[in-house]
């Protein structure tokens, strides 16, 4: 469980904890790893020569910060330049982000200026770490980054979060996974995709159509054709919007190449992970991020063309998708949670440790009930710091009020499934009796070999004769299929032990116990 939870700490509590049972070699775990889940720490170095020119190091220009919103409280938002090199994408989003603290925008080095664009994703990513590391003070940050340029955005966060910065949120806006960005792309293109970033923006209703009477590579040509299409809801007039269309060709043209070439490591400990992508008209693989980012983010679909994303419309459909996606993660407080599998279709059950303070039992339980049914853990032992001893509890109904209120923080409003094994069942039975009582709904209790209530055992160990149910947990009894006690077991049962107890009351009170044989889930053969 300790080599898991490491694991998980450096790529993502995605990972099921039972990996280490189906690969139990340090060799083919790490190649499951890298083929499932995880990129590798170092790119590999290859001799093969580039396919597209790789733009050289980045240029000397210094980066210009732009303030879109500032508070004197929050976590500032520190957006990069998008494909455009520019931040006019970012003119509708950052009201939204100005909810949370300040917005700044950083445009690529030397843009306005005329610079030539220059440096790799790697390289512009640490122009970029520097400079955020020059404005930040002490504390929390997020990043935001936009198309192709989102790359450099994921970068960033790396060398941030290797630094030490705590990056509570991380928002890409129509990026690509690595690997499915455009390898090449020709000028027109550059011309006609930084057209339509600006028409968005800028409130045109539709993608402007592209028509150029000259050579297809005739750059000239195809930026006066955009110019001419733009001016009417440019806020400039048509010489500077010219310019401004060539910088920003250039730029597009510059990351294009440089994703190509980009070897992407993982980027891990970002609080929320979020990209937001436009679906409509899009063929071809999209990708999951799954293996780039850990945990894997939270991925929002957009049906509206990809060329609209910078618009007034899509910043709202973002802002609702934001707002409903998952609250930050809290760096560095202990939780007695363990996500031995936290992701999975099926109905996720709850176990509780044993009298040592540990759950490892529970990864034999996951690995028999499947990658696809979510199982968590709770652990004595988490939640002290690693350097310290856990916390101590004065009694069992305060440890299980700990639990209590980190389930219903972390899993609120859903039918709890509890379940432990041996002192696990004692502390499964005490958190299923205050989260009734809390007006929470628990749907099984499952005790594996625990100390029974009205025992001789139990009485000695909680100095109660009658234990505490007032109100009938359903559904507690077997039903279903037949099981050892004469009962049955529910169709969703999840104990694939063959020593399980459940309880549910008889009119007088106590409980009901039968011990019976707990099929697998019915999916498993």
């Amino acid at each position: 469980m300790r080599i898991m939870q490491n694991i998980q700490t450096r790529y993502g509590d995605h990972i099921p904890m039972a990996a280490i049972l189906e690969h139990p070699s340090v060799d083919r775990l790490v190649s499951h790893l890298g083929k499932s889940y995880v990129l590798p720490d170092e790119v590999p170095v290859t001799d093969t020569p580039p396919a597209v020119e790789v733009p050289g190091a980045p240029s000397a220009e210094p980066t210009n910060w732009v303030s879109f919103a500032e508070a004197e409280s929050g976590v500032p938002a520190y957006c990069l330049f998008g494909d455009t090199g520019e931040l006019s994408w970012l003119l509708h989003l950052s009201g939204d982000l100005a909810g949370e603290g300040s917005v700044f925008g950083l445009e690529a080095p030397g843009f306005g200026r005329d610079a030539e664009p220059s440096g790799g994703i790697e390289e512009l990513a640490r122009v970029c770490a520097d400079a955020v590391l020059a404005r930040h003070g002490e504390g929390p940050c997020r990043l935001v980054g936009q198309g192709i340029a989102g790359l450099i955005a994921a970068e960033t966060a790396r060398l941030l979060l290797d630094g030490g910065v705590e990056v509570t949120e991380l928002l890409l806006l129509g990026t690509p996974e690595p690997g499915l960005a455009p390898g090449t792309e020709t000028s027109a293109a550059s011309v006609a995709e930084v057209t339509g970033t600006l028409a968005a923006t800028w409130g045109m209703d539709s993608r402007p159509t592209m028509v150029v009477p000259s050579l297809p590579e005739d750059a000239e040509a195809q930026v006066d054709a955009a110019v001419r299409l733009l001016e009417p809801s440019a806020p400039m007039p048509a010489h500077k919007l010219r310019r401004w269309l060539l910088n920003a060709t250039r730029w597009r043209r510059a990351l294009v190449a440089a994703a190509a070439m980009y070897r992407a490591r993982p980027v891990t400990g970002v609080g929320t992970a979020c990209v937001v992508r436009a679906v409509r008209g899009v063929d071809g693989r999209l990708g999951d991020f799954d293996r780039w980012i850990a945990p894997p983010p939270v991925v929002h679909e957009l049906d509206r063309e990809p060329w609209s994303l910078a618009g007034a419309a899509a910043a709202r459909e973002i802002a609702r998708a934001r707002a409903g996606g998952p609250a930050p993660v809290v760096s560095g407080r202990p939780s007695p949670i363990v996500p031995i599998n936290r992701y999975g279709s099926g109905v996720r059950s709850i176990w509780a440790h044993n009298l040592y303070g540990e759950v490892s039992y529970a990864i034999y339980l996951s690995r028999h009930l499947g990658a696809h049914t979510p199982v968590i853990g709770l652990e004595q032992l988490g939640v002290g710091s690693l350097d310290t001893r856990p916390r101590a509890y004065a009694s069992v109904k305060d440890m299980a009020a700990h639990y209590v209120s980190e389930l219903r923080e972390q899993f609120p409003g859903e039918s709890y499934l509890l379940g432990g094994c041996s002192f696990g069942g004692v502390l499964a039975y005490e958190m299923a009796h205050q989260l009734l009582s809390a007006g929470e709904e628990v749907s099984h209790l499952i005790a594996i070999d625990p100390i029974m209530p009205g025992t001789e055992a139990w009485t000695a160990w909680t100095g109660e004769r009658s234990p505490p149910w007032r109100r009938k947990p359903s559904p507690w009894s077997c039903s279903g299929t037949p099981c050892a006690s004469g009962g049955a077991c529910p169709s969703r049962s999840v104990c694939p032990t063959s020593a399980a107890s459940t309880w549910t009351n008889s009119s007088d009170g106590w409980p009901a116990i039968s011990t019976g044989t707990l099929p697998c889930a019915p999916t498993r053969k």
